[in-house]
């Protein structure tokens, strides 16, 4: 567990970013 949430939270910078740009897809989109 403790390492699982190390990894997400090393991971959570990339993860962000790409959410946002699938975020501002989804708002350019509608």
């Amino acid at each position: 567990m403790r390492a699982k949430l190390f990894t997400l939270k090393v991971q959570e910078p990339k993860i962000d970013r790409v959410r946002t740009r699938a975020w501002t897809k989804v708002k350019s989109g509608k």
